[in-house]
């Protein structure tokens, strides 16, 4: 079986290079960080998500803790994140990591 192209650090690249020119949320008078996480399955299945509680959510993905696609799909394996400051940057981050795992070459649509 080929590596899963979100294995190849040449993949990365393209997807990097968003910068928020807004201030850090603030939560608790913590700043607060958001991250973009790919999971994958063994048979090659991806998932893109964003959370706020990284910890937690990548164990409810890992035990089945809930139900929906990546339980379905036995997707349990942290293969690539990264921390933002901005929202509005992660859900960008987010849609354009969804266009490329489905295939899409052009990550505008």
């Amino acid at each position: 079986m080929p590596p899963l192209p979100c294995c190849n650090k040449a993949f990365w690249p393209k997807l990097l290079g968003l910068v928020s020119s807004s201030s850090p949320t603030m939560r608790n008078g913590y700043n607060y960080k958001f991250r973009g996480y790919i999971l994958s399955s063994r048979s090659g299945t991806l998932y893109v998500g964003i959370t706020g509680f990284f910890e937690r959510r990548i164990h409810q993905h890992k035990y089945d803790s809930i139900e929906g696609f990546t339980r379905k799909y036995q997707i349990h394996r942290l293969v690539y994140y990264e921390s933002y400051q901005d929202v509005q940057v992660a859900i960008s981050r987010e849609e354009a990591n969804q266009a490329l795992a489905a295939g899409k070459e052009n990550f505008s649509d």
